[in-house]
């Protein structure tokens, strides 16, 4: 199963997916709906798509429930108490979306 981590900044994202094969591949794209919606238009429906925001990031979650893929929400705090560090990377929550540390809305 592919599984999808985004790191969200105010204007660019940092997009992790982890393939079938187990790769990960990186992809850094602007935060233009338009975009970002073809980007998830081309993973298989109902992906998991874990985010790591610390600000407004329900615009993404809206825009991933149109794009027919599943989410989960980690805020730093979250995501440094699921990994025990405080040490940030746009593939952690991908890899406690995977583990099943996320929390769906």
């Amino acid at each position: 199963m592919v599984h999808v981590g985004v790191d969200l900044h105010k204007r660019m994202s940092q997009i992790a997916v982890l393939t079938e094969d187990g790769e990960i591949a990186q992809r850094r794209l602007a935060n233009e709906p338009a975009r970002l919606e073809a980007f998830f238009a081309q993973l298989p429906p109902r992906t998991p798509v874990a985010i790591e925001a610390s600000g407004t990031w329900w615009w993404l979650v809206d825009l991933l429930e149109r794009s027919g893929q599943a989410r989960a929400v980690q805020s730093q705090t979250d995501d440094a108490a699921v990994s025990g560090s405080r040490k940030r990377s746009c593939c952690s929550p991908l890899m406690n979306s995977a583990s099943g540390a996320h929390r769906p809305r």
